[in-house]
């Protein structure tokens, strides 16, 4: 690790999320992302508890930021598909509390983050949650890529039992 790496975090606004990463990348404005920190990485192929997450000298310890291809529930479906089924420790992304609203400024949607957390089949946390950045499309057409900031927190009730907590 070289002293830049150590003095220089890489830790966007949620607004920044949307304008410099999102957006472009739904775009296609290869140029605007050319030596861009977010990748595209296949989470919702792994599980997060055993995943090979590509190292990055400049993200702050146990946090991910990755483009992820999502893929709908059922091909007419606006939900994404996001059970890990065919890994060792099989779970779920599941959603936790309400999306929020990301705006600029007091007026300006941006898009919403959904925050969700790696639950075990027996509906165990595990302590990795993620936060899911999309837009807000007016016609209810199913967004395939979002930009997830994926991270790892010891005291989000790990052993709680979020079947409590109902779905959203």
């Amino acid at each position: 690790m070289d002293a830049l790496s150590l003095a220089v975090r890489f830790a966007p606004t949620e607004q920044e999320i949307f304008e410099r990463f999102l957006f472009p990348r739904l775009a296609g404005d290869e140029e605007a992302l050319r030596n861009s920190l977010v990748q595209f990485f296949e989470l919702y192929d792994q599980d997060p508890t055993a995943a090979a997450f590509p190292p990055q000298p400049y993200f702050l310890a146990n946090n991910h930021y990755f483009f992820v291809n999502r893929a709908p529930l059922t091909p007419a479906s606006s939900q994404p598909y996001r059970e890990i089924d065919n890994l060792a420790s099989q779970g779920r992304w599941k959603m936790v509390g309400k999306p929020k609203i990301v705006k600029r400024g007091n007026t300006i949607i941006l898009g919403k983050r959904n925050t969700l957390d790696f639950v075990t089949v027996e509906g165990k946390r595990t302590g990795w949650r993620q936060y899911e950045y999309e837009r807000i499309l007016d016609a209810p057409i199913f967004q395939t890529v979002v930009v997830v900031h994926i991270f790892y927190q010891p005291g989000l009730n790990q052993n709680a039992d979020v079947n409590q907590l109902g779905d959203v």
